[in-house]
């Protein structure tokens, strides 16, 4: 660890005790937490199981589905899900994998080895009820209330071509600005690239997660942190939370305006963070938080993505007193 130290002292170019101690934390903390994911400790393996699933469904209600896709994922799943059921037994997750696996199996044209371990798995995973359709489709909400539109919200992968017009981007970002932030400071700015202007194409492929849909986003905001508002390195962490708190109440703000939207993650790596830093003319101490696309959608399907529940991740512990 003191090669570390010495490395991130060069780096800083000086001796800030402080900054030094958080940057090591959080090294240590996504050093910890890559060797936990590796070694299926902590929450690593329903993270891995949750991912694939997400990654065979949207597949499975992509416009122009291939007529086979995601083999490269089954094998690692099923061996995954046989551990989990061995670990965990049946819940919700399983109920989850159940649900994406039987719909992955009737619409993909796998081979025959991948075929019989998709029906040999799916026979482990049969729920004890019947769950609901792997399948919903964004509604209207006229505005709802605030537990009916939380819980049918959707993301939102594939829009009309009409435009977001200012006066609505205006009022969600307003209502979304609500949103609470540590010492009010809000630092983070909204970045807005439509269809139809110059380098609205390149920026809609950038983050990774846009693969086969980026040319359908009539309008896509980049939410970028502002490490500028900061004045102690100990906070390093607000951009990103107020970010967040942000981007959600601006999807919800959304929905209530019938409009549809996709988070999308924005992944730290950077060449990524230079190629976004020239087309958005970026500083140095402002860094992408997350990517939202947003439109008017279409009549297309959208995964249900069954999610936890509150049972899989209410911790209480036994405090010492």
């Amino acid at each position: 660890m003191n090669m570390y130290k010495k490395i991130i002292r060069k780096i800083l170019g000086g001796n800030n005790t402080q900054l030094l101690t958080i940057l090591i934390y959080s090294f240590r903390m996504v050093h910890s937490g890559n060797k936990a994911f590796l070694t299926n400790r902590g929450q690593s393996l329903t993270s891995q199981i949750r991912r694939s699933l997400h990654k065979l469904e949207k597949g499975i209600y992509h416009k122009n589905r291939k007529k086979s896709f995601g083999t490269y994922i089954i094998p690692q799943l099923c061996s995954s899900l046989k551990l989990y059921l061995d670990v965990y037994g049946k819940n919700k997750t399983t109920d989850y994998a159940y649900n994406v696996l039987t719909k992955y199996a009737a619409v993909s044209e796998a081979n025959p080895s991948i075929t019989k371990e998709i029906n040999e798995i799916i026979d482990l995973l049969i729920p004890p009820i019947t769950i609901q359709p792997h399948i919903r489709k964004f509604r209207k909400s006229g505005r709802v209330g605030l537990d009916e539109a939380m819980q049918q919200r959707v993301s939102c992968r594939s829009f009309k071509k009409d435009l977001v017009t200012d006066e609505i981007l205006d009022r969600i970002i307003n209502i979304a600005l609500t949103a609470p932030s540590a010492c009010n400071r809000q630092p983070f700015q909204v970045y807005i690239s439509r269809f139809g202007e110059n380098g609205h194409e390149a920026l809609c492929k950038l983050p990774l997660g846009t693969g086969g849909w980026a040319h359908s986003i009539p309008c896509l905001l980049f939410i970028v942190g502002d490490w500028s508002n900061l004045g102690n390195p100990r906070d390093w962490l607000v951009p990103v939370t107020d970010s967040s708190l942000f981007i959600m109440q601006l999807i919800l703000a959304a929905g209530q305006h019938d409009l549809g939207c996709c988070p999308i993650n924005w992944s730290d790596i950077p060449s990524k963070h230079k190629e976004l830093q020239k087309h958005l003319n970026l500083s140095p101490y402002q860094k992408c938080i997350m990517a939202l696309a947003i439109g008017i959608p279409d009549d297309s399907p959208t995964p249900l993505s069954i999610k936890k529940d509150a049972e899989n991740i209410q911790i209480k512990p036994h405090l010492h007193r």
